[in-house]
């Protein structure tokens, strides 16, 4: 198959998830004029409902980098036919589904862990993916043949230069008439600033108070190569609340390309819980850039250390920040089914 609409009349997918975050995984290469020419637009949204197709968060497309120094190029297409810019749980999930399936081998000709430079519409990612407890299948069984993976992700640096999330300047500092004010129960800040005191915003958010409409939230805007809105609360909202207040920040005119929303609850140093609302998807179980985002927020209000499990609807990750600044992810996608999808 080489990109001929008319000659590709089945798509062969494997579904993974990390979490309950879903995908359908596709290796389009050699196909990329296909997938920008057609897929993308007439059958990812279809391949994702629930009802009618095989059910998922979105699709990852796994296609030839144009650079010799990336591995491979990674495509992410959200159940709702939008192309998403990163994706931390789809990222994994392609690391695991690469190895899975030999198409990269280091090296030493190993097929049980690699380390891989991927390219995405976000920059450079490295996951390294390895065998789930090789030491008890060594020799045993294939790649191939297991369900599960480790992948630790060198996810960048978080970005909270609002331009570059990006964030409406003007209505950032506007603060919907709230004067955007710290939190008066934040410690003072890595800066030396006082809890409490009032500060210009140029470009950052973080703790800052704003307005929903009627909703009054302190919030902590970040980038993982894609928005998010991290808003800790001392009570998790409940699910209708969450879901109206989801839809309501994912389109508000703070976020000119719309946002992810994260509600965080703090356990203790070393734990995290957090519901996800993303951004073309909604609800979902998992969200690995949500996850690293949550982290740095609460490392940034002195709420836990340089380290922290995340707890999810789908299950628990975890995260950490390297001496570099960078913000690894750690997780252990899954394989689900695999088979054939016929194009109508």
């Amino acid at each position: 198959m080489n990109g001929q609409e008319n000659n590709i009349k089945n798509i062969r997918f494997e579904k993974m998830h990390h979490l309950g975050n879903d995908f359908i995984m596709i290796d389009f290469r050699g196909m990329s004029d296909f997938f920008y020419g057609g897929f993308h637009e007439k059958y990812a949204k279809k391949i994702c409902d629930r009802h009618f197709g095989i059910g998922a968060d979105g699709v990852i497309a796994l296609l030839e980098s144009d650079d010799k120094n990336y591995d491979f190029k990674m495509e992410i297409i959200n159940s709702d036919g939008s192309f998403a810019m990163m994706c931390g749980n789809g990222l994994a999930c392609l690391a695991a589904f690469i190895l899975k399936n030999g198409f990269f081998k280091e090296n030493n000709g190993s097929n049980r862990a690699v380390s891989l430079n991927i390219i995405t519409r976000s920059g450079l990612r490295v996951p390294s993916v390895s065998v789930l407890n090789e030491a008890d299948n060594e020799l045993k069984c294939r790649p191939s043949e297991l369900n599960g993976f480790d992948v630790s992700i060198d996810m960048g640096k978080p970005e909270l230069d609002a331009a570059k999330i990006p964030v409406d300047i003007e209505l950032l500092n506007a603060g919907e008439g709230l004067n955007c004010v710290e939190n008066s129960k934040s410690s003072a800040d890595r800066s030396g600033r006082a809890a409490g005191e009032k500060v210009k915003i140029n470009s950052k958010a973080v703790n800052l108070k704003y307005a929903f409409n009627d909703y009054i939230c302190n919030i902590n805007l970040i980038s993982m190569g894609n928005p998010h809105c991290v808003i800790i609360t001392d009570k998790m909202p409940d699910y209708e609340s969450f879901k109206t207040l989801g839809a309501l920040i994912e389109v508000h005119p703070l976020f000119p390309e719309k946002t992810n929303v994260e509600f965080v609850e703090i356990v203790s140093r070393d734990e995290i819980n957090m519901k996800v609302w993303e951004r073309g998807a909604g609800i979902t179980l998992a969200c690995g850039t949500g996850a690293c985002a949550v982290f740095y927020a609460s490392y940034l209000n002195g709420l836990c250390g340089d380290k922290a499990k995340i707890n999810l609807p789908g299950g628990s990750a975890s995260a950490g920040l390297r001496n570099d600044g960078h913000i690894i992810l750690n997780c252990k996608p899954d394989f689900v089914f695999e088979g054939t999808y016929r194009l109508i």
